[in-house]
């Protein structure tokens, strides 16, 4: 009975008292913009030190069992006032970002006192220089989103974190409407080897970016992953690629060589990659015209002679043909390149594709100037699984000619 009491005693400190012995302190990440090549701003992560004395994360505090939520809560803020209370120390034109869990929003009444704005009016900084990153996607909307308003009524930013790890996070970007959206690091690093997770974060790059929110790729550690970023769009970077989180606060400029010196190597691929492309695409779109000028000789069905005059090109998928008001009226002729033969597919006859923005794009050019191509935006073929673009021109008696080809640009 006794060994039972010690023991819940001892549960009892390691809950209510060790925790707060526990030295944390925040470190400072520093978050680079590409286009100006200096540091944007500084995200402050939580610190301590292990039995050995060395710096290491402090994270896992934060999800022990064993420490109370209210002590955690303390533990937070003690990083956070101190990382606030370096704000005066921060270089000119540069932000701080607090990382705020809204689950410990969910304790804060519509009328209590918000700590961080509490914490920044004691320090006597300028709130237009901190960032309010939020983390997990916990807690109660309403609730995240009045106090929301309340840090944007000081001046400051919000941020989503890890944007992309749950659907649940487009709502969240919906409601608070943030400044900045920092993708998911996990996601991130996995689309760099491509597949749909490539596709994903194009996608929420560009949804976040027509939401309005800055965009901050995180674990960026090797040039493959920076030059990915500034592939989708992202302005921002954070990662070892520059830095890891220190004590002090780096000079702004401190990579700006740094970034001039990647932005070339990567305008450079691109300038070669961009050439090869035009001339894959010249080649395609020649071989697309001389396919309609088969068909406008009078070959338009038949397969037997288009074997012998148009053998097709690697990047061909499938054509076919529709009327003026985008009704299929030729079967999906594919070209199978293993055996060089022509395959007719009835099954979409009779579908109609008026409604796809390239066919109502081609009757207004070509009203304008005849033999016009247009193509329409990258997707992927659900029969091959690969991407492809639709390539639409004008055939002779209102008919419209439509090609199928591989394409990643």
């Amino acid at each position: 009975m006794l060994n039972a009491i010690r023991c819940f005693n001892r549960n009892r400190y390691q809950q209510h008292i060790a925790p707060l012995n526990i030295a944390v302190f925040p470190y400072y990440q520093p978050i680079v913009e590409v286009a100006s090549g200096r540091i944007d701003s500084y995200e402050a992560l939580a610190r301590k030190k292990d039995h050995q004395g060395q710096v290491v994360s402090a994270g896992r505090l934060f999800i022990d069992p064993d420490i109370s939520a209210s002590n955690k809560r303390r533990l937070d803020h003690r990083v956070r006032r101190q990382a606030l209370e370096s704000v005066h120390q921060l270089p000119s034109d540069t932000r701080i970002a607090i990382n705020i869990s809204p689950e410990w929003i969910n304790h804060l009444g519509p009328e209590s006192v918000v700590p961080t704005l509490e914490m920044v009016d004691e320090v006597g900084i300028d709130p237009s220089r901190v960032t309010i990153e939020l983390t997990e996607d916990l807690g109660d909307i309403d609730r995240i989103s009045a106090v929301v308003r309340r840090y944007r009524q000081a001046g400051m930013e919000v941020a989503i974190d890890d944007f992309g790890t749950g659907f649940s996070q487009l709502d969240r970007v919906i409601a608070l409407e943030p400044d900045v959206i920092k993708l998911d690091m996990q996601l991130f690093k996995q689309a760099v080897k491509g597949g749909l997770a490539e596709k994903l974060v194009r996608s929420l790059v560009e949804f976040s970016t027509k939401s309005g929110g800055r965009i901050v790729c995180e674990g960026v550690e090797t040039e493959e992953e920076f030059f990915f970023g500034l592939h989708c769009g992202a302005r921002y970077m954070q990662g070892f690629l520059f830095a890891a989180a220190g004590p002090y606060f780096l000079q702004p400029d401190t990579f700006s060589g740094q970034l001039k010196s990647l932005r070339k190597k990567y305008f450079d691929s691109m300038e070669r990659r961009e050439s090869q492309k035009v001339e894959r695409i010249g080649t395609i779109k020649q071989k697309v015209q001389e396919l309609r000028n088969i068909l406008l000789a009078g070959c338009r069905v038949d397969v037997e002679r288009l074997v012998r005059q148009y053998r097709g090109i690697p990047e061909l998928i499938r054509f076919y043909i529709c009327n003026r008001r985008g009704d299929q009226v030729t079967a999906n002729y594919e070209y199978y390149h293993i055996d060089q033969t022509w395959h007719a597919d009835s099954s979409s006859v009779g579908f109609n594709w008026s409604w796809r923005p390239y066919f109502y794009q081609l009757m207004v050019l070509d009203s304008q100037q005849q033999g016009r191509l247009v193509a329409s935006d990258c997707y992927q073929d659900r029969i091959s699984g690969r991407p492809c673009k639709t390539l639409a021109m004008m055939l002779q008696d209102e008919q419209v000619l439509l090609v199928d080809v591989v394409a990643d640009w």
